[in-house]
């Protein structure tokens, strides 16, 4: 029987650590990991690991063969809703306006608390504010209720205020140029990762972070100018609009349509290389914070340094010690940036090798970006698994923070007091959630690559379209079964 251990959240590392085991990226600080808790698995992991393989390759066959062409219809089907009163409510210029300064203030309010309130992460409203409720709560409503942060982002509602003020100020400087695509984006992205990992514990290194940032969109929508800047430099706007392709609200030239969930990725495309290695980096981050936290991995990364600098630790072992402590984090820094060029790889592999099996002469690189949203889902949700038990725990917190967001004592509205016991999640319960994410993540992966091999490869036979698809499919159950292995390990009692 494998033992399972959840330090708040899931342990999960997808298919390309087995083409290059190297260290990748974690994510959220190591504060958000704060509880454990060790538990037996009720069968062998092997059978979960056979259950959720056999699932995966019902789904594609399933799918395959009675799926037909004319479903991809369903991706084009819309229902406008914009006359619903309800919706006419929320979308009214007034609401959206009260929203946009609500988000402002909350953004304000999460610097000011940050470096006036307590030093306790725990009681400072910066940390549960801006980690939990926007970066893990946000990010999941936007798979749910579409593009709102489009509408409420903070950063853009200040320079369209500035704008205001001063009209030309975000005209652009100069225009973006067309080959960076979305690299700032991506930059900016792979900063807040290694951020998260090595200055993101404080409130005082959050509230720096969100001045920087600010600043950095500021400068940078002058440069650029606002709508470039924000679609391409922005990261948040980046990733939180590709996860509202999953929602079946769709905010188009000022109408709201109603959608089936998943189309809006059959009619979304990755737009550059840059564009897909933040897909991928979604995957691999979320990936190396569980591996990183777990005993096989900090032993196997250990015995290597003391290896490396096994003449150092002869010569000098107290000295030596400092080296090492250096050593891994220069380790992990490296591995960070390296992750999504390993699952670019991974990826590049099984589409090359599907291309050669059904003789097909489209460019790798076209295939790759065509396909690159089916990804989406896969990222989505492990994401959702590996950090919803502390969305659940500490989300909940942010009603007391509200009356007293500096941790003075203060209870402005009467909520103080509210869910002060945390209350920790049943660990069998949380690996059956985390199990069954996972394999409707890829079922759903399967099923867009599916659609989208059928309406490019409309004139081929069913064969040749289910031969192209081969290679993802063993990609993916790769991706589920090292994933779930990683999920049982035992957690190491200190990061």
């Amino acid at each position: 029987m494998a033992s399972v251990a959840y330090i708040q959240g899931v342990r999960i590392l997808p298919v390309t650590t087995l083409v290059l085991f190297i260290g990748l990226a974690p994510t959220l600080p190591a504060w958000a990991h704060s509880f454990g808790r060790i538990t037996t698995l009720p069968v062998p992991l092997w059978l979960y690991q056979y259950g959720v393989a056999a699932a995966l390759v019902t789904s594609f066959m399933v799918v395959a063969w009675v799926v037909s062409r004319p479903l991809i219809a369903w991706a084009d089907a819309r229902r406008d809703i914009s006359a619903s009163p309800a919706i006419r409510a929320l979308t009214h210029p007034l609401t959206v306006r009260t929203l946009q300064g609500f988000a402002v203030a909350c953004l304000v309010l999460a610097i000011v608390s940050g470096l006036l309130g307590a030093r306790n992460p725990y009681q400072n409203f910066s940390m549960t504010a801006f980690w939990v409720a926007f970066v893990l709560g946000f990010f999941y409503l936007q798979a749910l209720l579409g593009d709102l942060y489009r509408h409420l982002n903070p950063w853009r509602t200040l320079c369209e205020w500035a704008g205001h003020v001063a009209p030309r100020l975000f005209a652009g400087v100069v225009p973006a140029p067309q080959r960076f695509g979305h690299l700032p984006a991506l930059l900016l992205y792979l900063g807040f990762i290694w951020f998260e990992l090595y200055g993101g514990h404080t409130p005082f290194a959050t509230a720096g972070f969100l001045l920087g940032y600010t600043a950095i969109n500021l400068l940078g929508a002058m440069l650029w100018g606002l709508p470039a800047w924000f679609r391409y430099g922005e990261f948040f706007a980046v990733i939180f609009t590709l996860v509202s392709h999953l929602a079946p609200f769709e905010s188009r030239d000022g109408r709201i349509r109603l959608r089936w969930p998943l189309a809006g990725l059959l009619s979304a495309r990755v737009e550059g290389v840059s564009h897909l290695l933040i897909i991928l980096f979604m995957l691999s981050s979320t990936a190396y914070d569980g591996l990183q936290a777990t005993l096989p991995w900090l032993r196997t990364t250990w015995a290597i340094l003391r290896d490396v600098l096994a003449e150092s630790l002869a010569a000098d072992p107290a000295g030596a010690y400092a080296l090492l402590q250096s050593s891994f984090g220069v380790y992990q820094g490296a591995g960070l940036l390296v992750s999504p060029f390993v699952y670019l790889l991974a990826y590049a592999v099984a589409l090359k090798t599907a291309l050669l099996l059904s003789a097909s002469r489209e460019p790798l690189r076209d295939a790759m970006l065509r396909l690159g949203m089916a990804l989406v889902p896969i990222a989505f949700v492990y994401h959702v698994a590996h950090y919803y038990t502390l969305l659940q725990v500490q989300g909940v917190k942010l009603l007391p923070l509200i009356s007293d967001p500096l941790g003075r004592g203060w209870d402005l509205f009467g909520s103080a007091g509210w869910f002060q016991r945390t209350g920790v999640p049943d660990p069998m319960l949380v690996w059956n959630v985390q199990v069954g994410l996972i394999l409707a993540g890829h079922v759903a992966g399967v099923f867009l690559a599916h659609l989208e091999e059928q309406r490019f490869r409309s004139g081929d036979g069913t064969r040749r379209i289910i031969t192209a698809q081969l290679p993802v499919l063993l990609l993916m159950v790769a991706m589920t079964s090292f994933g779930l292995w990683v999920l049982a390990q035992p957690i190491a009692p200190s990061r």
